[in-house]
């Protein structure tokens, strides 16, 4: 009897200890998602640098309550793992301003700018070309 009352108490323990291993499975989608934390950094050690030329942009003379320089807003809809698509703006102080339309090849990382939806999209290096630098406003 006493085998019996063992058996069962090692046996419900074992089934109340495998229930909380039980992991729920991963949410499937058709298109996986680079996040925008992956994106900000590409932008930021890639891209930013090279549009900073075309403002006259100075890091030290940026300062205000405000933070200045370029951002980027990714398009969650239109992107996937191959190509993220979305907007960059440049600030100088509090006023914002949008600056240009991405595409970058997420696999081969590169990235394609244009200023609007009419034109088409050319390489960073083209696009740094083709624009004049403007002297930022503060």
């Amino acid at each position: 009897m006493k085998k019996y009352l063992a058996f069962t108490f090692v046996a419900l323990c074992a089934i109340f200890l495998s229930s909380f291993n039980n992991e729920l499975p991963e949410p499937t989608s058709e298109k996986d998602q680079v996040s925008n934390s992956e994106v900000w950094e590409f932008m930021r050690e890639n891209v930013f640098d090279d549009l900073n030329q075309l403002v006259n942009y100075k890091e030290e003379k940026m300062f205000s309550r405000c933070p200045s320089g370029f951002a980027q807003y990714m398009d969650e809809d239109e992107s996937d793992s191959d190509f993220v698509y979305g907007a960059i703006t440049f600030a100088q102080g509090c006023d914002r301003e949008s600056y240009c339309l991405y595409k970058i090849d997420w696999n081969k990382k590169l990235t394609y700018l244009r200023k609007d939806n009419k034109e088409d999209f050319v390489t960073l290096n083209t696009f740094v070309k083709n624009n004049k630098t403007k002297t930022a406003k503060i």
